[in-house]
């Protein structure tokens, strides 16, 4: 029989400070996007992340690694569907104490526009 694991998360830390939705990306499938205007350096989300044990070429796209690439973690915010670009407009942090991830304005973002973060730097922001 297979042992299934339980992950506690916390839920109410999710927190979207601008409003955001998903629609389709060109060449990318989905994204995200914004519905108004964000500043420079605004945070614009906080949502929880859980521990993942296991994962496959399906799921590891969706991940954030730890700083050491020793623990895995899923966004259950808007974070895990992010798109990548050289030219990214916002950044990420995981903070591991609250269990959380924060999303950023690098620059400034209008209305409508999609929101992208740098996939190589995904392994540099955790708290």
């Amino acid at each position: 029989m297979h042992q299934q694991e339980h992950v506690v998360c916390k839920m109410d830390k999710i927190k979207n400070y601008y409003s955001l939705y998903i629609d389709t990306s060109e060449n990318r499938g989905r994204g995200v996007f914004t519905d108004e205007d964000i500043p420079k350096d605004s945070l614009i989300e906080i949502s929880p992340v859980i521990e993942i044990t296991n994962t496959d070429e399906n799921t590891v796209k969706y991940i954030y690694l730890s700083s050491e690439n020793t623990k895995k973690y899923l966004s259950l915010g808007y974070a895990g569907l992010y798109n990548h670009s050289d030219n990214e407009n916002v950044f990420t942090k995981v903070d591991v104490e609250t269990d959380t991830i924060r999303v950023t304005s690098k620059r400034d973002i209008k209305r409508g526009e999609e929101l992208f973060i740098n996939y190589g730097y995904r392994l540099d922001y955790f708290v």
